[in-house]
């Protein structure tokens, strides 16, 4: 996130960007009805559709947004949000720490942004590649940068791409905003 800020800033954008506990549940769905086959029994859906189920083993560009609107049922959020790391025991409560995101009814997010990375090149470069590819992508007007929509709350996923080695892999990158 300090480096999205940094690179909006050089742009002139001072406007702070926050976490969404909501929007990174939100990504992480997304990545999990794209790449595995978690969800296909529960929600069978069109195949290749925006809600998904996904083919994963098509990386393709017409792949590209598949499962990216995917919003699991309010029990299902229910159950996700009961396990680790969303439990306070897991930072040494006794209740949840968000009972806020089986709450809410409708995705937030209202941008999106995807790319890959190198999974085998240093973590401190790896989030500003991505950037600078998106910048290249889609310029100003992209959603990290469009100064008539500023978006100020962030979330995203990260998800290594099968089959991983230790000399070549693929680190999928996906970020929604709002």
């Amino acid at each position: 996130m300090w480096v999205i800020q940094h690179f909006r800033r050089l742009f002139g954008l001072p406007t702070n960007i926050t976490n969404d506990a909501r929007l990174y549940l939100e990504s992480r769905w997304a990545d999990e009805r794209k790449y595995t086959n978690e969800w296909n029994v529960e929600y069978p859906g069109i195949i290749g559709s925006n809600e998904g189920p996904c083919n994963i083993t098509d990386y393709s560009e017409n792949n590209q947004t598949c499962g990216s609107s995917f919003f699991p049922n309010s029990i299902d959020r229910q159950s996700y949000i009961t396990k680790e790391p969303y439990l306070a025991t897991h930072y040494g409560g006794t209740s949840n720490v968000f009972p806020e995101l089986s709450t809410y009814d409708n995705p937030v997010s209202q941008w999106e942004t995807m790319d890959t990375v190198d999974a085998n090149i240093p973590w401190s470069i790896k989030l500003s590649y991505i950037l600078a590819r998106i910048i290249l992508k889609d310029g100003l007007e992209g959603p990290i940068f469009n100064p008539l929509y500023s978006p100020v709350k962030f979330g995203c996923s990260w998800w290594l791409k099968q089959p991983y080695t230790a000399t070549s892999g693929e680190l999928m990158f996906r970020a929604k905003w709002m």
